[in-house]
């Protein structure tokens, strides 16, 4: 009976782990790469929902004019209730649904920022996800993540 070969050699086994090594240092900093596009691309959806649900807002108030401050934008305390799944039923709750987590902080809390802070979009402190101003209607992620592909950081969106 013949002695057949049983096994792997040394060699062969070095030379699998080697190509195995390679591949994995050019797919772990690809894999590093989508999952920061990916919570670019959602801060950007997220922002670009509110907004215009925050413009309906806007516009409704304009139209039945229930807004005491005039100046029609939903207030900061009217927003910051999509916190809570419970305060969406809440007729005064602009949004329709519970505010999501802000990719990089991974919270959804939104904090009152101030017309000059929301025009230069300055990030405010605390760690909140969002930041919303009543007075101009900017709403914007607390993050100053840069985002390498356009060189923008995530508070620009």
């Amino acid at each position: 009976m013949k002695k057949g070969k049983n096994g792997f050699t040394l060699i062969e086994l070095i030379i699998v782990l080697v190509i195995i090594g390679i591949l994995a240092a050019i797919a772990i900093p690809k894999f590093k790469d989508i999952s920061t596009r990916a919570r670019f691309a959602s801060v950007k959806g997220t922002c670009g929902n509110v907004r215009s649900a925050l413009s309906i807002a806007k516009a409704n108030n304009l139209i039945t004019d229930t807004n005491s401050t005039n100046n029609y934008w939903p207030l900061a305390a009217e927003v910051q209730l999509a916190e809570s799944a419970a305060n969406i039923t809440n007729p005064l709750c602009p949004l329709d649904s519970v505010m999501p987590n802000e990719p990089f902080r991974n919270t959804n809390t939104i904090a009152s920022v101030t017309e000059g802070a929301a025009t230069t979009r300055s990030l405010s402190v605390g760690g909140d996800g969002w930041n919303y101003c009543e007075t101009n209607g900017q709403f914007y992620a607390n993050t100053n993540v840069l985002n390498t592909d356009d060189s923008m950081r995530a508070n620009e969106y």
